[in-house]
């Protein structure tokens, strides 16, 4: 049987010291690049509220479990974040002061979105949300809807209310049953 020799802690180096507690730091802390901010502090109240963490970090871990956000009417001007929540298979924000979708682009899971009654103009960050199923654009200001001609399975399309005049983009979309458009220009 081979023996085993210990060095006691007292007679380790300064150095070895120092290492050992920068390494203990860098596993007990989450890194940096890990927490997750959100420009709009609204939206992350309401993300705080639905996971139930209302102080501390938050981070990609947090928002992973998160599927589903309902947070209309909060007066959110800013999506900066919610990239994060890759889980989210529905989402409402309808009735805030979002302008730019950018942050959406990655939630590749939604089947629902809800983004009526906003200040929303460009929705080419849509295109790539293949899995849409239903999309909410109303009363906004929207007057190109190209980036729509991808979303083969969306069933229910609400675009009443915006400034839209060429519809032809839609002839591409082979499961819409629901289509409103309404009140566009």
């Amino acid at each position: 049987m081979k023996a085993t020799h210990w060095i006691p802690f007292a007679k380790r180096s300064p150095k070895t010291l120092l290492l050992t507690a920068a390494l203990s730091a860098m596993l007990c802390l989450p890194a940096l690049g890990q927490i997750v901010s959100f420009a709009d502090p609204l939206l992350e109240a309401a993300i705080r509220e639905v996971i139930e963490k209302p102080l501390g970090d938050l981070t990609p871990d947090d928002l992973a479990a998160l599927t589903r956000l309902e947070a209309p009417d909060r007066a959110i001007a800013d999506l900066s974040g919610i990239e994060h929540g890759t889980a989210l298979t529905y989402l409402d924000v309808s009735g805030n002061a979002i302008i730019d979708l950018e942050p959406l682009s990655q939630l590749r899971l939604l089947r629902v979105l809800d983004l009526g009654a906003n200040h929303v103009q460009d929705i080419t960050a849509l295109a790539g949300l293949t899995n849409l199923l239903v999309l909410n654009l109303v009363d906004n200001a929207i007057d190109d809807i190209t980036p729509l001609a991808a979303l083969a399975n969306l069933q229910r399309l609400y675009l009443r209310g915006n400034a839209i005049t060429d519809l032809t983009p839609l002839a591409e979309l082979p499961n819409l049953d629901d289509v409103r458009v309404n009140s566009n220009s």
